[in-house]
């Protein structure tokens, strides 16, 4: 059973780390540079616009059945716009801004 199940167990690691990955890269850039977030955020939008299912279908199909046709299309569809992509972009953001106030308040004191 154990066996049968490592399929499904790298799918899921590898949709969390490149969620993780893409998530984290665009909060970071939201964060100094102001103009693109409201950019990434209507992309975000068109994307929880549609029901997951079919858009995960949508992306294995163009792409073609493979594993990482399927990796790509979880991201997309599941993880990336609507649970963990807000998520690390919020944090992301807060840790930037933070990050840019305190090397703005050592560099005057």
């Amino acid at each position: 059973m154990l066996y049968g199940a490592r399929v499904s167990l790298w799918i899921g690691f590898v949709v969390a780390l490149l969620s993780g990955f893409f998530g984290a890269t665009f909060g970071i850039l939201a964060a100094q540079f102001r103009r693109l977030d409201p950019f990434v955020m209507r992309v975000m939008d068109a994307l929880m616009s549609f029901p997951a299912i079919l858009l995960a279908l949508g992306v294995t199909a163009a792409l073609g059945p493979r594993m990482e046709s399927v990796m790509v299309a979880l991201t997309v569809a599941y993880d990336a716009p609507k649970r963990l992509y807000p998520c690390i972009r919020r944090l992301a953001v807060r840790m930037t801004a933070r990050a840019g106030a305190s090397l703005i308040s050592n560099s005057a004191a």
